[in-house]
C-alpha cells in the first residue's frame, strides 16, 4: 500500500505532496487555489456564518437548521451547488472535489441521495470533466443527528450503487466513532469494521487519519486516538496496509494541533511498512 499525502492546513512539513486541501465550506470569503488541490466543502458539523455571496445569489444553498448548513435536499439544491462551485473555481479546476452526505433528515435513503447527486455531478463535471468527486462519510455534529453515511456498513451499502462519478473517502476516525461510539475500537471490533471496508476496497480514492486529545478530534498523533495503546494502533494499520495491498490512495492527516502531532502521525503510519509519497 502507499499513500500519496495531501497538505492539510497551514502545515508545512518537509515532506512531498501530491496536492494541497483547499477549503471550500459555505463561509468561505475569498477564494484563491494553485493547482494540484482538492476541494473540501460543506460538511455541517456546527452553526455557520454563510458568504454573503452564497446568501444572495445561491439562496437554497442558505437553507440551514440551528445555524447547520443543510446538505442535498432536493434536486435544485444539487444543481444550485454545483453552480455555486463553479462561479467559486472559475477556470482553475480541482483534482478532486470532497463532498459530504446529508443528515437522514433530509434525504430518505441512498438512492435518493445518488439521483440529487447526478443531477450536481452531471452540472459540474460538464465544465470539469477531469475533476474526480468522492463523498467522505461523516459522524458528529452539533445537532446530534445521523448523517446518511456514517457507518461501515452505510458505506458499504452505498458502494454497491456508487455510479462511475463517485468514489468513497473514507475517515477512519469518523468511522470508529460510528461504529464504537465512544471508546477506541479493540481488535475484534477492527476485525468487523475491516470486513466492511474489504468489500467496498476498490471504490476508495483516498483516507483520512487524526488524532484525539482530552476528547477533542483532530488533535494530537494517530497513537492518541488509540488512547496510547500502540499493540491496537500498529494492529489497525497492519490490517490497513493488507486490505489496501497494491493500491494507492490519498492522506489526509487532518491534525489541527501541533506540527509535531502530524509529523509523528505520518512516521507512526510509516513505521508500520506503508508508504508515504508521490
Amino acid at each position: 500500500m502507499k499513500l500519496l499525502l495531501v497538505k492539510y492546513g497551514r502545515r508545512n512539513l518537509n515532506r512531498e505532496y501530491a496536492m494541497t486541501e483547499t477549503p471550500a465550506h459555505f463561509g468561505i470569503t475569498a477564494f484563491t487555489a494553485s493547482p494540484p488541490y482538492s476541494l473540501h466543502t460543506e460538511y455541517s458539523a456546527r452553526p455557520r456564518k454563510l458568504s454573503p455571496d452564497l446568501v444572495k445569489n445561491f439562496l437554497v444553498l442558505s437553507s440551514s437548521v440551528s445555524g447547520i448548513p443543510r446538505l442535498w435536499v432536493n434536486d435544485d439544491w444539487a444543481i444550485a451547488f454545483a453552480e455555486w462551485l463553479i462561479s467559486l473555481i472559475q477556470s482553475v479546476p480541482p483534482a478532486v472535489v470532497e463532498v459530504h452526505p446529508p443528515f437522514r433528515e433530509d434525504c430518505q435513503d441512498i438512492y435518493q441521495f445518488l439521483g440529487r447527486f447526478d443531477a450536481f455531478a452531471n452540472l459540474f463535471l460538464s465544465h470539469f470533466p477531469s475533476t474526480k468527486i468522492a463523498i467522505e462519510n461523516r459522524c458528529g455534529n452539533q445537532r446530534h443527528i445521523p448523517f446518511l453515511v456514517s457507518s461501515p456498513i452505510e458505506c458499504r451499502q452505498l458502494s454497491e450503487y456508487l455510479p462511475a462519478t463517485l468514489k468513497l473517502c473514507v475517515d477512519f476516525p469518523q468511522l470508529f466513532t460510528s461504529a464504537c461510539k465512544t471508546h477506541y475500537p479493540s481488535e475484534k471490533e477492527i476485525d468487523e469494521i475491516f470486513t466492511h471496508v474489504e468489500a467496498f476496497r476498490d471504490s476508495v480514492f483516498s483516507i483520512h487519519l487524526w488524532g484525539r486529545q482530552n476528547g477533542h478530534a483532530h488533535m494530537g498523533d494517530l497513537l492518541s486516538l488509540f488512547q496510547g495503546n500502540k499493540k491496537t494502533m500498529n494492529y489497525f494499520l497492519q490490517r490497513l496496509n493488507a486490505v489496501f495491498e497494491g493500491r494507492a490512495l490519498y492522506l489526509v492527516p487532518e491534525v489541527n494541533s501541533k506540527a509535531e502531532h502530524m509529523e509523528n502521525l505520518l512516521d507512526q503510519i510509516e513505521q508500520s511498512g506503508i508508504k508515504i509519497g508521490c
